[in-house]
């Protein structure tokens, strides 16, 4: 990715936050994806996706 953008940097690592709200527990992220659009990167969609796939399995692991 990097070689491709070196401004993605910017974004990286890939973060996943966890706070509360009200009486919930909220698990939040910008999509991967979200970002390949945001730098204009459209040939990393397929990275982007792959990321966000493992992304998504952790939140839904930890929202258990």
């Amino acid at each position: 990715m990097l070689e491709v953008s070196p401004e993605i940097s910017t974004a990286l690592p890939c973060r996943i936050s966890i706070y509360r709200e009200g009486d919930g527990v909220t698990l939040a992220t910008i999509r991967p994806t979200a970002m390949i659009e945001m730098f204009k990167t459209p040939q990393l969609k397929t990275v982007a996706e792959e990321v966000e796939a493992v992304m998504v399995r952790i939140m839904e692991e930890a929202a258990r």
